[in-house]
């Protein structure tokens, strides 16, 4: 699987005609590079997981571990950022009745980098 990804939970419809982002080019602009010196490198290459440091886990309150599933978007004109856990995407929260579009990170962010928003009115009407 890719180092950034997307993951959706709920179908989108005419998904092909949607445009998207540039995954490859923003995975250039804000994920770390994998040169085997950082500690998260080393985990990733001991076949351990990769640390998300600073990022917490919307549904546990934990630091996430192995890949993250990050969104920021706008919910009834309120900027929102939801973080999860491979383990807990699924489980329901408080924004589980919104369709959310997920970024899927197996590598951490560049210090000071973050994803863009995600528009979700240009995916579901």
């Amino acid at each position: 699987m890719p180092a950034l990804s997307f993951a959706i939970k709920c179908p989108i419809e005419d998904l092909q005609s949607k445009e998207w982002p540039d995954l490859e080019a923003l995975a250039t602009a804000v994920l770390a590079e994998g040169d085997g010196s950082s500690v998260a490198d080393a985990n990733a290459g001991a076949g351990s997981a990769v640390v998300h440091e600073g990022i917490d886990c919307t549904k546990t309150g934990e630091v996430v571990t192995g890949p993250l599933y990050h969104t920021r978007c706008q919910i009834n004109h309120e900027e929102i950022e939801v973080n999860h856990t491979e383990a807990t995407v699924l489980e329901d929260d408080q924004y589980n009745l919104h369709p959310l579009i997920f970024y899927r990170l197996a590598k951490p962010l560049k210090k000071g980098s973050e994803l863009p928003p995600i528009d979700l009115s240009k995916f579901y009407k």
